[in-house]
């Protein structure tokens, strides 16, 4: 009878233990359905001359303080915030910030990219005889901040080009022109290249035109009335 009991106790308990619900919440399973991320290619546009005059004024500025090492507190506020991150000030005025110094005797540039989002450069970079270092070919992107009058460029990425194709060229002090003779003219003081300042007088050129056209003809015609007057004054 002991035994008998027991047996009913011991099944019970197992069957209440397999069919009682279990109330602990279920972990959520791996499913096979795709996720969806909603991320969209920039589209690309020409980038119109002043936006190509800033921003390589900016450009000049960034190779001749930061990377250069001319000033480089000056370096601080042409650059996004992305790019500084996890530097203070006092660590980028001391030269610790995410470039390499390079002895920078001329500089080169020619267009990337140019999309919704930002551009893009290919910047050649010659070095002094000093230092016996080749020319080298580097990426610097911008992007644009603010609105109206606030709106400026700012650098937020700098690194070295993949050496392939000449990213390099050899020879000391400057190199030869393997680099160079795929870059457009070097940077000008101002940081405008020669072909970005004949984009900007060319809008000059043609709004000098409208104005010059006609008041040529209203010339012409005045000189030939004035002509034909003082022929029938002497008929």
């Amino acid at each position: 009878m002991r035994l008998g009991v027991t047996a009913v106790l011991v099944v019970g308990a197992v069957v209440i233990g397999l069919e009682w619900p279990n109330t602990a919440k279920k972990e959520p399973g791996v499913s096979n359905i795709p996720a969806k991320i909603d991320y969209r290619e920039p589209k690309a546009v020409r980038l119109k001359p002043h936006d190509a005059a800033f921003a390589l004024t900016v450009v000049r500025r960034f190779i001749d303080t930061a990377v250069a090492g001319k000033s480089i507190d000056a370096s601080w506020d042409l650059v996004a915030p992305e790019f500084r991150a996890g530097f203070t000030r006092k660590q980028w005025d001391e030269g610790k910030m995410p470039v390499v110094p390079f002895p920078v005797k001329d500089a080169h540039w020619k267009l990337n990219f140019s999309d919704t989002q930002g551009v893009a450069f290919e910047v050649a970079l010659t070095a002094t005889k000093r230092s016996h270092m080749n020319a080298q070919v580097f990426l610097i992107g911008l992007h644009p901040l603010g609105a109206g009058k606030r709106r400026h460029w700012v650098v937020d990425s700098w690194q070295a080009a993949p050496t392939s194709g000449g990213s390099t060229v050899s020879g000391g002090g400057g190199g030869s022109a393997n680099v160079l003779a795929q870059m457009t003219p070097k940077l000008d003081p101002r940081g405008q290249s020669r072909l970005s300042a004949a984009w900007l007088f060319l809008p000059v050129g043609l709004l000098s035109l409208i104005l010059l056209v006609p008041l040529g003809i209203i010339t012409v015609n005045w000189y030939r009335g004035h002509r034909a007057a003082r022929a029938l004054q002497r008929s």
